[in-house]
């Protein structure tokens, strides 16, 4: 009977949001109208997971308050601490002091009453409604301080490629002195989403409840995350709003079998913030096209070979090279070679002998090891005699 009143609750909370949250008739009112021009936000980027490239972006790199969803990097440590047996999912937490001094959602965890919550538990409340006190109790779980875990954030940010990141807590309330991108966001969920898919078993969860420890009624624990109600495809990850950051969104969806990721900062509101993630998720699957531009054993050119029998290495491509390109700009892929210098025999079928980069204008799509086909043997000491007479004459 409880637990069926904090529902009713619930629903006529929601019912009675301000005008700012999310709406879905007005957001599908800006999803007609070309949310990405008429759209009001600051930054967004998005990626497919088949890889690692931002595939359409606007103000990737500006640096700007990003609010809970440096969560993404919490919850990415307390996956690793899984991985490398630091915790597991049943590690009991006692809830520190300081849990219970942190502004924002929360799941009413008590240290005063000595409450223990497992791993599991603060890592489902953290990914499905972006829990302050149970992000803290998870950050304290894995490091002795929240200093040393701000560290680690800030050490994984830089060894994942994240250019313009900074933290300065676990949880996301300092909007003033740490920040992000539109684009390190998106890398972020994409190393999070494909090193740990099982992420949205989490973050996908619409509704759930928190059990105490200590006998206390049940907590009702509901997604902050609109995009799960907005969008049938989405799949979960983080959002957050806030008068400092504006509707922040790390979503991700799958399409035909393709994870995509759409981070946008700095919306106006759940509205513009949702509708714009639909639209460019949808258009950078109508967009690109996932494509083969060279299979394993192609061949690209013949390669100067020094001391060598033959003067030169037939070069083939070292694997098959598929990568996004727009379906526009298919004609328009360039192919740069660059030969591994002063190459020298003798030489092995399958040695690297350079690298083949593929590019659109100035836009590089990726490279890939090009290798010989053949063996090449040391030339004879009379071959190089005779080549070097050649040489003198200037005769090649």
């Amino acid at each position: 009977m409880k637990k069926f009143i904090c529902i009713l609750l619930a629903i006529i909370t929601l019912s009675a949001l301000p005008v700012s949250a999310y709406e879905s008739a007005k957001a599908n009112a800006l999803y007609d109208n070309d949310p990405v021009t008429n759209g009001t936000y600051k930054a967004y980027s998005v990626i497919n997971c088949r890889e690692k490239r931002i595939l359409e972006q606007k103000n990737g790199d500006e640096k700007q308050p990003v609010g809970n969803l440096n969560k993404l990097m919490l919850i990415y440590l307390t996956y690793d601490a899984i991985e490398h047996f630091v915790v597991e999912k049943n590690t009991e937490i006692t809830v520190p002091k300081g849990a219970m001094n942190i502004p924002g959602n929360t799941v009413f965890l008590d240290h005063y009453r000595k409450e223990v919550v497992t791993v599991e538990q603060a890592l489902t409340a953290v990914c499905m409604n972006s829990a302050q006190d149970a992000a803290y109790c998870l950050a304290m779980g894995i490091s002795t301080n929240e200093a040393e875990f701000v560290k680690k954030m800030n050490e994984k940010a830089k060894e994942l490629g994240l250019k313009n990141t900074y933290f300065t807590d676990c949880t996301g309330y300092d909007k003033e002195n740490q920040y992000s991108t539109a684009n390190d966001m998106a890398l972020l969920a994409y190393h999070l989403l494909t090193k740990y898919p099982e992420v949205t078993d989490l973050s996908s969860q619409k509704f759930g409840w928190f059990v105490h420890s200590t006998g206390k009624d049940d907590t009702m624990v509901s997604t902050n995350n609109s995009f799960l109600r907005y969008y049938g495809k989405a799949t979960g990850l983080s959002a957050t709003d806030s008068d400092a950051t504006g509707y922040c969104l790390a979503g991700s969806s799958e399409i035909n079998g393709d994870k995509v990721i759409c981070v946008v900062l700095g919306a106006a509101d759940d509205n513009n913030g949702l509708a714009l993630a639909k639209y460019l998720t949808e258009k950078s699957t109508k967009d690109f096209k996932y494509t083969t531009l060279d299979v394993a054993g192609t061949y690209v050119r013949r390669i100067a070979v020094k001391n060598g029998k033959i003067k030169s290495v037939k070069a083939e491509t070292s694997s098959d090279f598929s990568v996004f390109v727009k379906t526009e700009e298919l004609d328009k892929v360039q192919k740069t070679v660059k030969p591994v210098e002063n190459l020298e025999a003798p030489l092995k079928k399958g040695a690297v002998v350079g690298r083949v980069i593929y590019s659109i204008d100035e836009n590089v799509l990726g490279e890939m090891e090009i290798v010989a086909a053949e063996d090449v043997e040391e030339a004879g000491f009379f071959t190089k005699i005779f080549r070097w007479i050649l040489a003198l004459f200037g005769i090649e």
